[in-house]
């Protein structure tokens, strides 16, 4: 089974998380919206997915979700958010369409990271949320690999 990952991001966590998801899936290969748009012939299965930012996904995301969509709703489909919200269902419902998020075999949060090197002009932001979570003595946030793999684990099944 051919699987894209589709993803957006900004801080670099969804980035991330589709490269997770592509080292544990067999046949799968990585398209950055922002970047590319990618073409869904040949494609089996896709996962979309991005990082959340004032409530919200990237618009060429959802742009790509809406004109794609009586297609993407007709193959196996996951989709994800990173975000620091241990919420992450209300950020799902809001960016993506609701036949989209009742057909997914998985929509699930991969929780946050940042990753100073990839948040270009955002480095300020994660900045001042880094400096919160030290001042108030809160761990790091992290992604969650076993939430990322577990969702990997639904595309190798046959």
């Amino acid at each position: 089974m051919k699987t894209l990952i589709v993803y957006s991001t900004l801080g670099g966590a969804s980035k991330k998380s589709a490269e997770i998801l592509a080292e544990n899936i067999k046949d799968s290969s990585i398209a950055d919206i922002k970047k590319e748009v990618p073409d869904l012939n040949g494609i089996d299965a896709i996962i979309i997915g991005g990082g959340v930012y004032a409530a919200h996904i990237g618009r060429k995301l959802k742009k790509f979700v809406k004109k794609n969509l009586n297609k993407l709703v007709t193959i196996p489909h996951a989709l994800f958010v990173c975000c620091a919200d241990p919420d992450f269902m209300k950020f799902i419902k809001s960016n993506f369409p609701r036949r989209l998020v009742e057909t997914a075999i998985s929509a699930e949060g991969f929780g946050f990271e940042f990753v100073p090197e990839r948040a270009g002009k955002f480095n300020f932001i994660f900045g001042s949320m880094l400096k919160t979570y030290q001042k108030n003595n809160m761990d790091k946030p992290s992604l969650t690999e076993e939430r990322i793999k577990a969702v990997a684990e639904k595309f190798n099944r046959d």
